[in-house]
Protein backbone atom coordinates (compact mmCIF):
# COMPACT_ATOMS: atom_id res chain seq x y z
CA UNK A 1 0.00 0.00 0.00
CA UNK A 2 2.90 2.35 0.72
CA UNK A 3 4.28 1.66 -2.77
CA UNK A 4 1.00 2.84 -4.28
CA UNK A 5 1.13 6.18 -2.41
CA UNK A 6 4.79 6.61 -3.31
CA UNK A 7 4.05 6.09 -7.00
CA UNK A 8 1.13 8.53 -6.91
CA UNK A 9 3.28 11.13 -5.13
CA UNK A 10 6.12 10.76 -7.64
CA UNK A 11 3.72 11.03 -10.60
CA UNK A 12 2.05 14.11 -9.12
CA UNK A 13 5.41 15.74 -8.48
CA UNK A 14 6.58 15.00 -12.00
CA UNK A 15 3.41 16.42 -13.57
CA UNK A 16 3.74 19.61 -11.48
CA UNK A 17 7.36 19.95 -12.59
CA UNK A 18 6.47 19.55 -16.28
CA UNK A 19 3.62 22.08 -15.97
CA UNK A 20 5.91 24.58 -14.24
CA UNK A 21 8.77 24.00 -16.68
CA UNK A 22 6.68 24.77 -19.76
CA UNK A 23 5.19 27.93 -18.30
CA UNK A 24 7.77 29.51 -16.03
CA UNK A 25 11.32 28.34 -16.83
CA UNK A 26 13.21 30.72 -19.13
CA UNK A 27 14.05 29.97 -22.75
CA UNK A 28 17.67 30.79 -23.50
CA UNK A 29 19.19 31.85 -26.85
CA UNK A 30 16.00 33.61 -28.01
CA UNK A 31 16.48 37.38 -27.60
CA UNK A 32 13.87 39.95 -26.68
CA UNK A 33 14.15 42.29 -29.66
CA UNK A 34 12.40 45.35 -30.96
CA UNK A 35 9.41 44.57 -33.16
CA UNK A 36 10.11 47.50 -35.49
CA UNK A 37 13.46 46.06 -36.56
CA UNK A 38 11.82 42.72 -37.41
CA UNK A 39 9.03 44.31 -39.45
CA UNK A 40 11.47 45.71 -41.99
CA UNK A 41 13.35 42.44 -42.48
CA UNK A 42 11.86 40.38 -45.31
CA UNK A 43 13.36 37.12 -44.01
CA UNK A 44 11.43 37.31 -40.73
CA UNK A 45 7.76 36.46 -40.34
CA UNK A 46 6.05 38.12 -37.38
CA UNK A 47 3.59 35.78 -35.63
CA UNK A 48 1.20 37.56 -33.27
CA UNK A 49 -0.09 35.10 -30.65
CA UNK A 50 -2.15 37.62 -28.69
CA UNK A 51 -5.93 37.28 -28.54
CA UNK A 52 -7.90 39.05 -31.23
CA UNK A 53 -9.33 41.58 -28.75
CA UNK A 54 -5.84 42.51 -27.44
CA UNK A 55 -4.59 43.66 -30.84
CA UNK A 56 -4.82 47.31 -31.78
CA UNK A 57 -5.16 48.47 -35.35
CA UNK A 58 -4.73 46.66 -38.62
CA UNK A 59 -2.47 43.76 -39.37
CA UNK A 60 0.20 44.45 -41.97
CA UNK A 61 1.31 42.10 -44.77
CA UNK A 62 3.93 39.95 -43.07
CA UNK A 63 2.31 39.80 -39.62
CA UNK A 64 0.43 36.56 -39.15
CA UNK A 65 -2.22 36.80 -36.41
CA UNK A 66 -2.66 33.39 -34.81
CA UNK A 67 -3.84 33.50 -31.18
CA UNK A 68 -2.11 31.00 -28.92
CA UNK A 69 -5.34 29.06 -28.46
CA UNK A 70 -5.41 28.41 -32.24
CA UNK A 71 -1.69 27.89 -32.74
CA UNK A 72 -1.88 24.11 -32.62
CA UNK A 73 -4.50 24.12 -35.36
CA UNK A 74 -3.04 26.78 -37.67
CA UNK A 75 0.75 26.50 -37.30
CA UNK A 76 0.85 24.98 -40.81
CA UNK A 77 0.09 28.47 -42.20
CA UNK A 78 3.49 29.73 -41.00
CA UNK A 79 6.17 29.43 -43.69
CA UNK A 80 9.04 27.19 -42.55
CA UNK A 81 11.64 28.89 -44.75
CA UNK A 82 11.42 32.15 -42.77
CA UNK A 83 12.57 32.91 -39.25
CA UNK A 84 9.87 33.84 -36.78
CA UNK A 85 9.46 36.80 -34.46
CA UNK A 86 6.76 36.09 -31.84
CA UNK A 87 4.62 38.89 -30.40
CA UNK A 88 2.81 37.99 -27.18
CA UNK A 89 0.90 39.78 -24.49
CA UNK A 90 2.70 38.32 -21.49
CA UNK A 91 5.66 36.09 -20.71
CA UNK A 92 3.68 32.89 -20.09
CA UNK A 93 1.96 32.96 -23.49
CA UNK A 94 5.27 33.81 -25.12
CA UNK A 95 7.09 30.89 -23.47
CA UNK A 96 4.35 28.44 -24.40
CA UNK A 97 4.26 29.67 -28.02
CA UNK A 98 8.06 29.63 -28.35
CA UNK A 99 8.35 26.10 -26.97
CA UNK A 100 5.59 24.88 -29.28
CA UNK A 101 7.03 26.51 -32.42
CA UNK A 102 10.58 25.36 -31.66
CA UNK A 103 9.30 21.82 -31.11
CA UNK A 104 7.61 21.93 -34.53
CA UNK A 105 10.92 22.86 -36.18
CA UNK A 106 10.60 26.61 -36.71
CA UNK A 107 13.59 28.93 -36.38
CA UNK A 108 12.75 31.64 -33.83
CA UNK A 109 14.69 34.87 -34.33
CA UNK A 110 13.24 36.71 -31.34
CA UNK A 111 10.18 37.79 -29.44
CA UNK A 112 8.59 40.92 -28.05
CA UNK A 113 6.04 41.43 -25.31
CA UNK A 114 3.39 44.12 -25.29
CA UNK A 115 3.51 44.24 -21.50
CA UNK A 116 7.28 43.90 -21.18
CA UNK A 117 8.55 44.27 -17.60
CA UNK A 118 12.18 44.61 -18.61
CA UNK A 119 14.01 47.81 -19.45
CA UNK A 120 16.72 45.94 -21.31
CA UNK A 121 15.41 44.34 -24.49
CA UNK A 122 17.95 41.46 -24.39
CA UNK A 123 16.97 39.34 -21.46
CA UNK A 124 16.02 35.69 -21.75
CA UNK A 125 12.44 34.71 -21.33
Amino acid sequence: MIDFYLIITVLAGFSIFVFSYRRYFPIHNVPCTNLESSRHDSDIMVVDVRDYNERAGRVSGHVLPIPFAYLKRFYHDIPKEKSIHVVAGDAVDCRLALRFLMRKGFTVAGYSLTRCPCRKRRRSI
